[in-house]
């Protein structure tokens, strides 16, 4: 994984990807030879970067490690692409399917998953940044991740949804110019605190 040979493959994979995506657009006509080789290159870049992805979390680790693959700014937005691919291909099995509602689930306990066993999102940890229970040190349980994410469940109502998130964000930036502490809404509702690692 830290061959130069395997790092320059990746690369010239991902210049062949962005040429790839360069060349698809909504006029491409389906069932032409260009949109069937775009459709099959698709998912064989997606299993190649999946599998680099995979590679490198069992040969560096995911967190615990020195060179953990977490720990890594560029890892970290990898796996956030990798992740992003796979929620446009939920997105339009669920279309199809109309199973938006269980998608959307699963998003969530992801999320409240990530922040409860590494301490923060992959934003976060990207940032160096981690999410503490009040005291600023206990790691966040699942009830403070929970509570903290109310004002995002709320923000998804019809209607009042977009209201409640224009609250939120102007909560937020109001209590951390204004709190000593500098504690935003989310962290208010959960009783957490976001620290430097």
């Amino acid at each position: 994984v830290t061959n130069d040979n395997f790092d320059n493959l990746i690369m010239v994979l991902i210049t062949f990807s962005a040429v790839l995506l360069a060349l698809d657009n909504p006029n491409n006509k389906k069932g032409t030879s260009l949109a069937l080789f775009l459709s099959v290159s698709d998912i064989i870049m997606t299993v190649i970067f999946t599998g680099e992805m995979l590679i490198k979390l069992v040969a560096m680790g995911v967190i615990f490690t020195p060179d953990a693959y977490f720990l890594n700014g560029w890892n970290v937005l990898d796996g956030i692409i990798v992740f992003a691919v796979f929620l446009v291909i939920a997105g339009v099995l669920s279309a199809s399917t109309g199973e938006g509602l269980l998608i959307g689930v699963l998003i969530y306990v992801v999320y409240l998953w990530l922040v409860v066993q590494f301490g923060a999102t992959p934003g976060k940890l990207a940032l160096g940044l981690r999410i503490t229970e009040e005291d600023g040190t206990t790691p966040v349980g699942w009830r403070g991740a929970f509570m903290r994410s109310i004002p995002d469940l709320l923000g998804n109502l019809p209607l009042i949804g977009w209201l409640i998130m224009l609250g939120a964000g102007i909560g937020s930036i109001f209590l951390i110019n204004s709190d000593a502490e500098n504690r935003s809404v989310y962290d208010r509702v959960g009783n957490t605190r976001v620290v430097r690692k």
